[in-house]
């Protein structure tokens, strides 16, 4: 495990991707780091950020890096030839901070690039180097809360979905379209999994083909309402994967569910050996484990026995916010 006596700007790590070489750039509470496996590379203010708090990285096609931070956007250009030849773009973002910062980014088939906060869109003009804020209708304060407001999801198909705190939005060329689904994972074949969202919070699970977003999607399969479960997914954000024996797993704020077969779900908690039922993450690695972080360390399910690992096993915290392989 890494933190900041081994070379981490700061032991609050928010969020990370990998560039063609398989080095890692972590998004920091005091900076960008960049790692290639034993060496920590650190840049800061002084280097070309536009502020240390950082929130979300990820690379556009065309090789640059974008850093999502407090009050805004750093464009990092790498170099080859070293840090001194590495170009940087600061793009302040007012009111970014209030909303909490730059929380995700996404390119879209098309290569535009996307910039969400906790309530607002931001777009990178194509022809140019400006980010300008894309319309979206007013959110109502009432709606269900999205755990984690400021997240988007693109579906197969290439559309584009904005979770606001309090509302999901379908994003379009002129603006944005209040979606009373709201999805949260797809099947390998392009089927969407949505939860259907309602008035008085009696929320449903959808699995349906939507081809045509002008229109109404195909229902295919309702899940069974399991009191509290779909409530749970619908605080979520994109906790949701098929694993490769096709046993689905939604994960909701206050426990994990599989859906077996027919009506059956199962709920795994402590007594099945899972370190808490806070789940944070859920990850499917490359052989098909499965593995959950939880507030309690993370566990791993291997031929239906999950084995977890918290501190006393050389885990720095018990706190596990993010999964990646």
């Amino acid at each position: 495990h890494y933190k900041k006596r081994n070379g981490l700007p700061g032991n609050v790590v928010r969020d990370l991707t990998f560039d063609e070489s398989g080095r890692a750039w972590l998004a920091t509470s005091h900076g960008l780091s960049r790692f290639n496996g034993s060496t920590f590379i650190n840049f800061s203010t002084s280097d070309g950020l536009l502020d240390l708090s950082t929130t979300s990285v990820e690379f556009s096609r065309n090789g640059d890096l974008w850093v999502g931070s407090a009050t805004g956007l750093t464009k990092v250009t790498p170099s080859p030839f070293g840090r001194n030849r590495i170009q940087w773009n600061r793009y302040p973002i007012e009111g970014a901070s209030k909303e909490g910062g730059v929380t995700d980014i996404i390119e879209t088939k098309d290569g535009q690039l996307w910039f969400a906060t906790e309530t607002s869109l931001y777009k990178k003009e194509k022809q140019g180097d400006q980010i300008i804020q894309h319309p979206l209708p007013e959110y109502d304060r009432r709606s269900i809360p999205h755990r984690g407001g400021g997240s988007l999801f693109l579906d197969p198909s290439g559309q584009l979905f904005y979770k606001r705190l309090n509302d999901c939005l379908r994003i379009t060329v002129e603006g944005a379209m209040k979606s009373k689904y709201s999805p949260i994972g797809y099947e390998s074949n392009g089927e969407l999994w949505a939860l259907q969202i309602n008035n008085n919070r009696d929320h449903t699970m959808h699995r349906m083909v939507w081809e045509d977003f002008e229109k109404q999607p195909t229902i295919v399969e309702t899940l069974p309402i399991i009191d509290g479960l779909t409530d749970q997914i619908a605080m979520n954000v994109g906790n949701m994967l098929t694993d490769r024996t096709g046993v689905r797993w939604f994960v909701g704020s206050e426990e994990i569910a599989y859906r077996l077969n027919g009506d059956s779900i199962v709920q795994i908690t402590e007594s099945l050996g899972l370190g808490s039922k806070n789940i944070q993450c859920l990850k499917m690695d490359a052989s098909g484990l499965l593995w959950f972080g939880t507030d309690s360390g993370f566990s791993v399910l291997d031929s239906h026995i999950l084995h977890t690992f918290g501190a006393e096993h050389g885990l720095t915290t018990d706190r596990i916010t993010a999964l990646s392989s």
